[in-house]
């Protein structure tokens, strides 16, 4: 299917282009700079094409990252929202809806905007800073039937409310077909909010908290609500989950794929509850990078157990004292396609490098946590 990428044509340029590939299966405006008239006057243009087409070919998604062009006019007449109002037709086809990084519209005509593609799947605002508010988030809710992903990354002023009256509240209309959610680095979502979230929306799946004030209270409801269904987790930066919460997640998510643990204050105790269960979740991803309870005990342990599975390990910035004599190692460890890339300081200027051994080997060689180095050979 025919598909356009654009990452710096203007607007006339792009008004061309699209005269001549009227049938696009997706539109990715990339870092174009388009006024809001602008991208609307696009959005008129596609919404006749869509009368147009032929063959079964219709767009399907529609990308504007970095539109902070997007700004909003403040006059009497309202202009900016007079444009949405006289696009009457709406864009029905369109599935996949990424519009990132638009700093400087107003939540209301943002809102007005989007609901112009009344059975969007997808829709991704990262980044978008001050245009995303509570209230944007529970009018979406309460109009997009068809939603299966939210992604707020960065979406700062995002609070429990947004959850609690918007996407988790009765009068959603998303909260059946929810599957996955972003709330990365909303840093005012609580647990109260995530208790909700997963009490009422039970179908989802994929959740990234880096860096919410979430705790265990937040982590268990999760596991008890939606444990079953969970395959990817991330709670990266979130201080006050502890090894018992866990442990307790990840007994009762036996279908887990993906776990980001970095940064937190989690320890070998979580590591080795991954295998305590028979059979193991089917981990493929796992990230530890900064965990400095972690040691290379339990990093290995966890190797060996998930060999099978595993396929990417993220253990950089672990610093560990070892029992082994009184080396200090800094680890920098990036497991890509099954295969190791490794450099250790043992200190005293003595490094120690593998590259492009499987899981297994790498497991293998250290062993019991032998570091028997034969510095001659190094």
């Amino acid at each position: 299917m025919p598909k356009f990428h654009g990452s710096t044509p203007n607007f006339a340029a792009l008004s061309k282009i699209l005269e001549f590939v009227p049938y696009l299966e997706s539109l990715d405006l990339g870092a174009c700079q388009l006024t809001f008239k602008e991208l609307f006057s696009l959005v008129r243009k596609l919404s006749s094409t869509q009368k147009r087409e032929v063959g079964g070919v219709s767009m399907k998604e529609l990308g504007l990252c970095y539109g902070y062009n997007l700004v909003s006019i403040e006059d009497s007449e309202n202009t900016e929202l007079n444009i949405v109002e006289k696009t009457n037709s709406q864009l029905t086809n369109i599935e996949i809806l990424q519009l990132e990084r638009c700093y400087n519209i107003q939540p209301k005509q943002f809102e007005s905007m989007i609901l112009r593609f009344p059975n969007i799947r997808s829709l991704s605002l990262r980044g978008s800073g001050p245009a995303v508010t509570d209230s944007l988030i529970i009018n979406l809710a309460r109009s997009l039937r068809y939603l299966r992903s939210i992604d707020l990354t960065e979406c700062h002023f995002i609070t429990d409310n947004a959850l609690v009256d918007g996407i988790a509240s009765e009068e959603s209309k998303c909260r059946d077909s929810l599957q996955e959610l972003s709330l990365h680095h909303c840093d005012m979502v609580t647990d109260r909010g995530i208790r909700a979230l997963v009490r009422n929306c039970r179908k989802i799946s994929w959740l990234d908290l880096e860096n919410c004030d979430v705790g265990n209270f937040g982590v268990m409801e999760i596991s008890s609500k939606v444990g079953m269904s969970m395959i990817h987790l991330n709670i990266a930066e979130c201080h006050r989950i502890t090894d018992a919460a866990m442990t307790n997640f990840i007994l009762n998510c036996p279908n887990l794929m993906s776990l980001d643990l970095s940064f937190t204050y989690l320890s070998d105790t979580t590591l080795y509850a991954l295998t305590a269960v028979d059979p193991p979740p089917p981990l493929k991803s796992l990230s530890i990078m900064g965990c400095r309870q972690v040691t290379l005990r339990g990093v290995f342990h966890v190797a060996r157990k998930l060999e099978k599975t595993l396929e990417r390990l993220w253990i950089r910035r672990c610093k560990q004292l070892l029992v082994s004599h009184s080396f200090i190692v800094d680890f920098d460890i990036s497991i890509e396609e099954r295969c190791v890339d490794v450099e250790d300081t043992l200190g005293d200027g003595i490094s120690l490098k593998l590259k492009s051994y499987t899981i297994s080997e790498f497991a293998k060689i250290f062993n019991g946590i032998q570091l028997d180095v034969d510095v001659d050979n190094l």
